[in-house]
């Protein structure tokens, strides 16, 4: 009786927390996420969380590459929420006029030192406090992001009207890279 009630004692003391409370809070590992939004339509999506960065604002960011094993290529988008859109010039980016089509204002950059992307992006709002910015992942990209397991991917999307500043997401590459590879098995064969 007495070990359980130092047992409790322990656990609701500030030494308990001190204890228990690092574990709880420990992160996640990077994991990709599959989903099938639409039952009707054979599109898959794989997500994995991260976080962006612009000025003085950070808050999350997703990564979410998207395929349909019947037909297409894959692509990917950056999806980013209020606190950004509201810090950052989305509006340039938006429909089939916006800026992105135009000009290379999204690079893709891994920690492997290979070569940074520079890409063209399409831009739409997905609701009023989100956005997203998507683009084609050539091949060869697809397949330096699979073996770039446990790697920091960084996507910077360039402010169209001073190139100087970016907005700047950050994504760890998950080190089992077995549910995204097995999502696009079609395409990367």
């Amino acid at each position: 009786m007495r070990r359980y009630v130092f047992f409790l004692s322990l656990c609701f003391s500030g030494l308990g927390l001190a204890l228990f409370l690092p574990a709880a809070l420990a992160e996640e590992p990077a994991a990709w996420k599959i989903a099938t939004p639409y039952q009707t339509i054979p599109l898959k999506w794989a997500e994995l969380p991260g976080k962006a960065v612009f000025g003085n604002v950070t808050d999350p960011a997703r990564l979410r590459i998207a395929y349909r094993p019947d037909g297409g290529v894959p692509t990917a988008a950056l999806l980013v929420n209020a606190p950004l859109i509201k810090a950052f010039p989305v509006d340039a980016f938006e429909g089939p006029e916006g800026i992105g089509g135009e000009q290379r204002l999204v690079q893709t950059a891994l920690q492997d030192g290979g070569p940074v992307k520079s890409v063209y992006v399409g831009g739409a709002f997905l609701d009023s406090d989100i956005f997203e910015w998507l683009f084609v992942l050539p091949k060869e990209e697809i397949q330096r992001w699979l073996a770039a397991t446990g790697k920091e991917m960084k996507i910077y999307v360039l402010d169209p009207a001073d190139k100087s500043r970016c907005l700047e997401a950050s994504f760890t590459l998950p080190e089992d890279a077995r549910p995204l590879r097995g999502m696009l098995q079609k395409y990367l064969k």
